[in-house]
């Protein structure tokens, strides 16, 4: 059974249930935080814990954007006068340690078999520092579909993705149509009455309207030169890659939105879904 059947089957389950896959995006600041529910999972006793998946991620993107200034900061001769490669030490061996240090401080651990066969350890949110308690007001028909869901998404990327390229509950960061934009707004602005909508509306037809005579930079929708050393090529000068761009991978609706584009996010599950699997076609 190929990917997208899979899709099909839980959304059909979905349907039976009378269940709307909106409902499993998180909002942060009045605006979709690009994040599902989220939960972990005992391993021995197999009991489900909600925690804020979302928020463990930020924190760890906030501390890791933090660390490389201070390392920029701390290492501006050596980023100027060495080779790559010892730049690459520098940075692995200046983050590795304080990247124990940060996961020691917010999060579990559990030992998962890859697809090779080999024990892994990976880092999840602490219970106890991002307990949320979303998962738990689900009903028990609606937590199937999110946790089947999830089992999807965990077995494609495993299968598509180089590990760290995404969170498991990170949603398809895909740029809904403008109907779901104004949904977006509509539900930022808590308004159920009619002046919600227009006020939603005339702020999206404006902004397409914009967009449509000004030219603009941003594109993360359609792909990105996401690639395995990130953390490292990204801290080099461009010229050093000039012509080169080595393990570069195409990646598609991964990278969360941000800024003006949070409130544009698909909140259609299973149609940014689809658009997500194509990466495996």
């Amino acid at each position: 059974m190929d990917e997208r059947t899979k899709l099909l089957d839980i959304m059909d389950y979905a349907d039976i249930k009378h269940i709307n896959f909106d409902k499993f995006y998180t909002w942060n600041d009045n605006a979709p935080s690009g994040y599902l529910i989220g939960y972990i999972e005992d391993t021995k006793t197999g009991i489900k814990r909600g925690v804020d998946w979302g928020k463990w991620a930020n924190d760890f993107e906030e501390f890791k954007n933090d660390l490389k200034r201070k390392f920029k900061k701390e290492y501006r001769n050596e980023l100027r006068n060495s080779r790559d490669s010892q730049v690459a030490v520098l940075w692995s061996n200046y983050f590795n340690a304080k990247y124990k240090e940060w996961h020691k401080a917010h999060s579990s651990s559990r030992v998962v078999v890859n697809s090779n066969g080999d024990s892994v350890t990976i880092n999840q949110p602490d219970p106890v520092l991002y307990k949320d308690d979303s998962y738990e007001k689900l009903t028990e028909e609606e937590r199937k579909v999110l946790e089947d869901y999830i089992a999807w998404k965990k077995e494609f990327d495993g299968k598509y993705l180089y590990n760290g390229a995404t969170d498991l509950f990170r949603a398809p960061q895909v740029i809904g149509s403008k109907v779901n934009a104004i949904y977006n707004r509509r539900s930022k602005n808590r308004g159920a009455d009619r002046e919600g909508w227009w006020k939603a509306r005339r702020h999206e037809y404006g902004r397409r309207i914009l967009e449509t005579f000004t030219k603009s930079l941003r594109d993360t929708d359609f792909g990105d030169d996401t690639t395995e050393n990130d953390p490292v090529t990204s801290l080099l000068p461009r010229h050093r890659f000039h012509n080169n761009k080595v393990e570069r991978v195409p990646l598609f609706f991964i990278n969360k939105l941000t800024g003006k584009d949070k409130i544009r996010l698909s909140t259609d599950l299973i149609g940014a879904s689809m658009a997500y699997a194509a990466m495996g076609t």
